[in-house]
């Protein structure tokens, strides 16, 4: 992986776009995301170059109808560095693609929130990004939040992250995005807080698996403890077991 640690896959200052933005659930979301922690620089739709998604009580996202659009429309100290990608199915290969081709030397990292992409695509998604040199999660991820600098990308806390995620030291890694969310209650509960949450995505194919994870999140100077919520007897996890 590029990143060396936790952070670098997601921190303060970080830049976001998001494909597809103007989808009811990428809007919805991103208004969330921007409340919380205000990193979403701005989004992609086709078709819908020049709109907002208006966000009460926080700055509106500006909305571009190609990544290369606005890649050329945003200064450079607001062009993103991360990006979610909320894009159907069948349109998710062409949208790396072009983040890729565009964004050479500035993403750093692409999050694939989308479900049921095919193994070829993903596994072509991966090279893509292996090529590019980006670090690349999902398909079929939550997102991740980094609690200690209060930042998120995707759905990862729900409405309320603030919430749902206290400060600690105990970085949960989940192929269920959802149960990233519950496994926090549970440690808060007995009073253990997050340092990160992380969605893996539980695909067939996962872009990035725990065993490239975990050196992360033992690097990770916030981090003590690691709690994993997975299915036992897979690949992955196996794999897993080995790097500990």
């Amino acid at each position: 992986m590029i990143a060396k640690s936790l952070s670098g896959l997601l921190k303060k200052g970080d830049r976001v776009a998001v494909s597809n933005i103007t989808g009811r659930e990428a809007s919805k979301v991103s208004a969330i995301s921007q409340r919380y922690c205000g990193n979403i620089v701005a989004g992609w739709a086709l078709g819908k170059s020049g709109q907002t998604v208006e966000v009460p009580g926080a700055r509106s996202i500006p909305v571009y109808g190609q990544f290369e659009e606005m890649m050329a429309s945003l200064p450079e100290n607001r062009r993103p560095n991360k990006i979610i990608v909320y894009s159907p199915p069948d349109a998710v290969y062409g949208d790396v693609k072009e983040v890729v081709e565009n964004g050479s030397g500035q993403i750093q990292t692409v999050y694939v929130i989308t479900e049921h992409v095919s193994i070829e695509v993903t596994a072509k998604l991966r090279r893509l990004a292996d090529m590019a040199k980006i670090d690349i999660l999902g398909c079929n991820t939550l997102g991740v939040i980094n609690v200690h600098d209060q930042v998120r990308v995707g759905a990862v806390g729900g409405d309320s992250p603030g919430e749902t995620f206290r400060k600690g030291s105990a970085c949960v890694i989940s192929n269920s995005g959802n149960m990233v969310n519950t496994i926090a209650g549970y440690l808060q509960s007995a009073g253990l807080g997050i340092s990160h949450g992380i969605s893996t995505g539980k695909d067939m194919l996962v872009l990035t698996p725990l065993k490239e994870l975990m050196p992360l999140a033992i690097r990770d100077r916030s981090t003590q403890v690691i709690v994993l919520y997975v299915e036992p007897g897979g690949v992955y996890e196996q794999e897993a077991l080995e790097v500990i």
